[in-house]
């Protein structure tokens, strides 16, 4: 019980933490890194657009473009180290599966077309150093 008071607290904590300046510094990293080419500028854009969209605009983004939102989300998850970042992506994906479950096979999805399951891309995140993003 403990554990699950924890986690939703933490939760709490961090989606008030990202609607801050770090949410910003984020954003900043993420297009530093699209312009070192640490990630692609696909990437780097999809990732703007829907970080700005509202919750209508995100709708009609992830109906349009499913496929480009699971290769984005995870592809900062497996490319970036930075706990922050990654805490954030993990913030992004978890507010979007619960504004609506069904969106779950957006990843489901992605991964039959990449001959994958969907929870190989998540396994890794289970070996992090960090609690947040072990237990998000």
């Amino acid at each position: 019980m403990l554990f699950l008071f924890e986690y939703y607290l933490g939760k709490a904590i961090c989606k008030h933490y990202f609607s801050c300046a770090q949410r910003i510094a984020v954003i900043v990293f993420i297009c530093f890194a699209c312009r070192s080419q640490m990630i692609s500028t696909e990437d780097c854009e999809f990732i703007k657009k829907f970080e700005k969209a509202t919750s209508e605009e995100k709708q009609v983004i992830l109906t349009q473009e499913g496929h480009q939102c699971a290769k984005t989300f995870l592809n900062l998850m497996a490319h970036i180290s930075k706990e922050q970042t990654v805490q954030y992506i993990l913030t992004l994906i978890d507010d979007t599966l619960q504004e609506n479950h069904q969106r779950v096979n957006i990843f489901f999805d992605y991964a039959k077309k990449t001959k994958n399951t969907a929870w190989s891309y998540f396994l890794p995140m289970l070996n992090r150093q960090d609690l947040f993003t072990v237990h998000m």
